[in-house]
C-alpha cells in the first residue's frame, strides 16, 4: 500500500468534509434573513420560521455523526469538520433563540415563573396620535 496515495486520499476526504461543513453557512444566513423579515410580532408565519430555525439546527447536530460517515475511513479524522459543522449549527440556534427573546416568548424575568410577582415596569412608553 502506497502511503502517499493514502495521505492524498485522506487529505481530499478531509477537504471535502470541511467544504460540506461550511456549506451550511449560507442556509444559516438565509434563515436569519427570513427571521428578520418576519418581524417580532407573534403571528403564525413568524412562529413557523422561528421554530423551524430552532428544530433544524438541533436535528442537524444530532444527526452529524451519520452525516459525516460518508467522508470517514480508517485514516481520516472527522472531528474537526464535525465540530465546525456543529458550531455553525449552534450559531443558527443562537439566532433563533435571540428571535424568540425579541418576540417576548422566552421567560427571562422572575415574574414569568412566580405567579404573585408583578411584571417589570417598562422603561419607555410610546404613544401614537396627537394630544388634545
Amino acid at each position: 500500500v502506497d502511503h502517499h496515495v493514502l495521505a492524498l486520499t485522506s487529505a481530499v476526504r478531509t477537504q471535502k468534509a470541511y467544504t460540506f461543513a461550511m456549506s451550511n453557512v449560507q442556509g444559516i444566513g438565509m434563515m436569519a434573513f427570513m427571521m428578520y423579515m418576519s418581524g417580532n410580532g407573534v403571528q403564525i408565519f413568524s412562529m413557523m420560521v422561528t421554530f423551524g430555525g430552532i428544530f433544524q439546527p438541533i436535528k442537524a447536530i444530532l444527526s452529524s455523526g451519520l452525516t459525516f460517515e460518508r467522508f470517514a475511513d480508517a485514516h481520516t479524522d472527522m472531528t474537526g469538520p464535525r465540530l465546525l459543522f456543529c458550531a455553525i449549527q449552534v450559531l443558527g440556534l443562537a439566532i433563533a433563540l435571540y428571535k424568540l427573546n425579541a418576540m417576548g416568548l422566552l421567560p427571562t424575568h422572575a415574574s414569568d415563573w412566580v405567579s404573585n410577582m408583578k411584571p417589570p415596569t417598562p422603561v419607555e412608553h410610546a404613544y401614537g396620535g396627537t394630544t388634545l
